[in-house]
């Protein structure tokens, strides 16, 4: 990887991302290379607080691992697939869905850790 990096800088460019790409970092490169200063408004969310609910370990996992990457629209596929297989999880789908809907995958981690304490 890191011969990519130089290669690249080498052959001109300005700056250099490894995947899997991050949104705060491109975003970060970005404001650097265009000189710009980010001013972000949170979208006003209440606290989601974890539901009583009996979710299966590999599917909490699986969330987890994707809202890690960043990987949104993946998230949003699997919750459609979830609520139909179950649709007793169907708040627990909500909220997700909520927290998707405005990219905040560090507050889907958040929830899901607690399901992955249980």
């Amino acid at each position: 990887m890191e011969t990519d990096r130089e290669h690249c800088l080498a052959a001109g460019a300005n700056a250099f991302i490894s995947k899997p790409i991050r949104q705060e970092e491109l975003l970060a490169q970005l404001g650097r290379q265009l000189q710009l200063t980010w001013m972000y408004e949170q979208p006003s969310l209440e606290p989601v607080e974890a539901l009583q609910i009996d979710l299966p370990r590999e599917e909490v996992e699986l969330l987890y691992s994707l809202a890690q990457r960043g990987r949104i629209p993946e998230i949003r596929t699997r919750l459609d697939e979830l609520e139909q297989r179950r649709p007793e999880y169907q708040a627990f789908v909500a909220q997700l869905r909520r927290l998707a809907r405005h990219y905040r995958s560090k507050d889907i981690q958040t929830l899901l850790e607690s399901y992955r304490q249980e």
